[in-house]
């Protein structure tokens, strides 16, 4: 009777350490699907040089083109690829991008004016808008579309690159941007598109933008001049006014003005952009650094994982060791009180390594600190405009419509013709 209490005794041993073995493993499964990152993407280390005019362009075949603020995208969803990331910066980057796209395109020597303005200008010859798809620090993906006055699409693509703390380094020294490649390729697909373009398109490109702005100021007296084909939505010039046109000498004049105001936002925006320059490229090169350590962080803990499910494993080896060697079944306690250490050993590995992971939380205070640093605002516009002083507030985008309004009473005053207030509002490309 004593012998057979025995071998129940050991098969209930037995029994359970085995159950808390495979307990162990799938702990270590869970934590692995669970506290993993994501994985290093692959770095960007393609040399992109800009493909520049091989001759001047004359001025009558050179377009300009506007870069409107981009849209800055959503934040991820999850706490962990979101670290350090706020609305605060991504606002920032919606400008800091398109200004390093126009310094890029200027260096090749295929456009006119490049210019950074808000959302809703009007009479645009060539307008890129922009979406931040993701931006932290290590990978950049932006959602670029180009298209020109007439309606031809030029662009619609994403675009992506990725890097490491030496290439921040490098470009450190360099006095370069990091993602550099990123828009040089951008610049470059534009500049294919522009390459494609006959003297007389560029000369079309340039007509419908005047025309557009011209209807926007004064729909009812240069309304006619454009068609738009319902289908296709590309617009064509119908008819043209005499160079003598009063009403058309006019709103040269006014657009002259316009540009004035485009050209004061744009270098608003480069001075926020130089603002930023240094402070942007830290805050880029602590969220890398913090990437880095997260993965860093991530590998140890999986290394002890590893090591905890081996203790585990032995402990079921020792117990089925056991079990194999009581097959007389002469009782052995020895052996299940190794097997039940060793298996007690490998499972408070499991939780001490599922802590270590907390050690990626030490920067996350500071880096959200610096994202509340970045400011999108721009500071009021005085503007002289016939002796009169005119002060513009609020958002770039409020400054410019308050801009439009200006001029509208403008050509009204020097018209002498009444526009209505639905006149002032910008056309749709």
């Amino acid at each position: 009777m004593e012998r057979i209490q025995k071998i129940q005794e050991l098969h209930k041993v037995t029994g359970f350490l085995l159950l808390r073995g495979l307990f162990a493993v799938f702990l270590v499964a869970v934590l692995l699907n669970g506290c993993a990152t994501n994985p290093a993407p692959k770095i960007d280390t393609e040399s992109v040089s800009l493909k520049r005019a091989e001759a001047e362009i004359p001025e009558s075949e050179l377009l300009d083109v506007r870069i409107e603020i981009f849209t800055p995208g959503e934040l991820p969803e999850s706490e962990e690829q979101a670290l350090g990331l706020s609305k605060e910066i991504r606002t920032a980057e919606s400008h800091y991008i398109p200004i390093q796209l126009k310094n890029e395109m200027q260096q090749t020597g295929h456009w006119g004016a490049v210019r950074v303005v808000p959302k809703g200008t009007a009479g645009a010859e060539v307008l890129v808008t922009g979406k931040i798809i993701n931006s932290d620090g290590e990978i950049l993906e932006l959602e670029v579309n180009a298209q020109d006055a007439i309606g031809n699409y030029w662009l619609g693509k994403r675009y992506q690159g990725a890097v490491d703390r030496a290439m921040y380094e490098k470009s450190a020294e360099d006095q370069t941007e990091a993602f550099q490649n990123v828009y040089r390729r951008i610049a470059n697909d534009l500049a294919d598109y522009r390459l494609q373009l006959t003297p007389e398109q560029v000369k079309q490109i340039r007509r419908v933008a005047e025309m557009q702005f011209a209807q926007a100021l004064a729909p009812s007296a240069l309304g006619g001049y454009l068609i738009q084909d319902e289908k296709k939505g590309l617009y064509r010039i119908d008819r043209l006014p005499s160079e003598e046109d009063t009403i058309l000498i006019q709103v040269r004049r006014i657009r002259e003005r316009d540009y004035l105001l485009v050209d004061t936002l744009d270098s608003q925006y480069d001075g926020l952009y130089r603002d930023m320059q240094v402070v942007y490229r830290d805050w880029r090169q602590a969220r890398i650094t913090e990437i880095e350590m997260i993965r860093e962080v991530e590998a140890k803990k999986h290394k002890e994982q590893a090591k905890a499910v081996g203790l585990i494993l032995g402990s079921i080896a020792i117990a089925a060791l056991g079990g194999n060697n009581n097959s007389n079944y002469s009782y052995n306690p020895s052996v299940a009180i190794a097997a039940g250490s060793v298996a007690t050993i490998g499972v408070q590995k499991l939780f001490d390594a599922s802590e270590i992971g907390k050690e990626a939380e030490i920067n996350k205070a500071a880096l959200e600190e610096l994202g509340a640093s970045f400011s999108a605002d721009v500071n009021p516009i005085i503007v002289e405009l016939e002796g009169e002083t005119i002060e513009l507030t609020g958002t770039a985008e409020s400054k410019y419509q308050q801009w439009r309004e200006v001029l509208g009473r403008l050509y009204a005053i020097e018209t002498e013709a009444e526009l209505a207030p639905d006149h002032l509002a910008p056309s749709e490309p």
